[in-house]
């Protein structure tokens, strides 16, 4: 991806994480596909993929638990938010 399309990217997914918190849709369900702080803070369920197999499943708080893979991501992601 360059920058265009990491920017445009980065619009959607803020644009999407104020429709998950709006409780003026609470009947639609979303798949998003992110490594981002802010998609996953908002998601009821994640699942997390290594090798193009699910690794885990479950809400962000018993991945950070249990989930290395996940542990690694968001101490990635929070390396980078924090900078």
């Amino acid at each position: 991806m360059n920058s265009t399309t990491i920017n445009l990217a980065m619009g959607v997914i803020l644009i999407l994480a104020g429709e998950l918190t709006s409780n003026s849709l609470p009947t639609r369900t979303y798949l998003v596909v992110s490594h981002r702080p802010i998609a996953l803070q908002h998601a009821d369920n994640i699942i997390v993929l290594k090798g193009g197999r699910i690794e885990a499943e479950g809400t962000l708080e018993a991945l950070l638990e249990t989930c290395e893979e996940m542990q690694g991501l968001w101490q990635g992601n929070m390396d980078v938010v924090g900078k």
